[in-house]
């Protein structure tokens, strides 16, 4: 098998592989905020499903990703994050028409700090985590061959934010990312095939109140170093991870939000937020985020 040849059977599903909402009360889609829950605050939990638009050959419903999972305070300036998303995707090869399909369910597990004060302005914060695969065996899979990607256990990832504002009010944030992929992964046929690498990117967010409720969202993170995108070429590429749109908050005695938005991100790990899908597709997405 040549190297085009193996990068079609199974590095498009590589980005298909992970999965990721941010794990913390609220921010924008993929990062979140700066702020921690503060040894007094409630545990919050979230839903959060995106349904990625399909190409030729697939049905709606055959690439998405649900997230479910939670932040709760360890003390004044530390948040405990864990969650689980699930990666469900089908796609035809753009070069040889072959079907492929991924499959991956993963555990995330981080720690947030608050850097400074918790009435400083801005915020400071570090989160520190694992994307960990659970269950079977990640793979992308070749249905006309059979030959499958097999991709990372562990995932180490970073996150560092620095957020302007408050809640409720108009908040600007800057924020670095580091996740450390393989360099390369095995397929099933023997062969070694390019992955990501360490991806760098680099970026902020907004938060944007046009009314009490209603709250217009936004965050955009510029990979610099790896690689972050399959092309429709099969091919390795760098692109920005986006996500633009808005949260609603619901007059109850939980907290409670609800967001749309649209987004190229396959969902918000630690690890995952900084790839994008296969050939830069956008998903649909809503959230639900509620104290316990």
């Amino acid at each position: 098998m040549n190297k085009q040849a193996a990068i079609s059977s199974g590095l498009v599903l590589l980005a298909l592989l992970v999965a990721p909402v941010a794990f913390a009360a609220d921010g924008t889609p993929n990062l979140g905020t700066a702020a921690v829950t503060g040894e007094d605050g409630p545990t919050r939990w979230f839903i959060d499903a995106r349904l990625f638009e399909a190409g030729a050959g697939q049905d709606d419903w055959d690439n998405n990703t649900l997230s479910v999972g939670l932040a709760t305070p360890v003390d004044d300036a530390t948040d405990f994050l864990l969650g689980l998303s699930s990666v469900d995707g089908r796609g035809v090869d753009a070069i040889n028409g072959a079907v492929r399909e991924a499959d991956r369910d993963v555990l995330m597990v981080a720690m947030k700090n608050r850097l400074n004060g918790a009435n400083s302005n801005p915020a400071m914060s570090v989160t520190l985590g694992l994307d960990v695969n659970i269950g079977s065996e990640t793979t992308g899979t070749n249905l006309q061959t059979g030959f499958a990607a097999v991709q990372d256990s562990i995932i180490p990832g970073a996150k560092l934010q620095v957020e302007w504002g408050k809640p409720g009010r108009k908040q600007f944030q800057i924020a670095g990312q580091v996740a450390w992929w393989d360099d390369t992964v095995p397929t099933t046929s023997g062969d070694i095939i390019e992955n990501y690498g360490t991806v760098a990117s680099i970026g902020g967010g907004v938060c944007w109140p046009i009314s009490r409720r209603l709250t217009l969202v936004g965050d955009a993170m510029i990979c610099v170093g790896g690689d972050n995108v399959v092309t429709d070429q099969n091919l390795l590429d760098d692109t920005t991870v986006w996500s633009a749109g808005g949260t609603y908050q619901l007059r109850d005695a939980h907290n409670t939000t609800i967001g749309a938005y649209a987004t190229n991100s396959l969902a918000p790990t630690i690890a995952g937020s900084t790839i994008a899908a296969s050939d830069d597709a956008v998903a649909f997405g809503l959230s639900l985020r509620r104290d316990l």
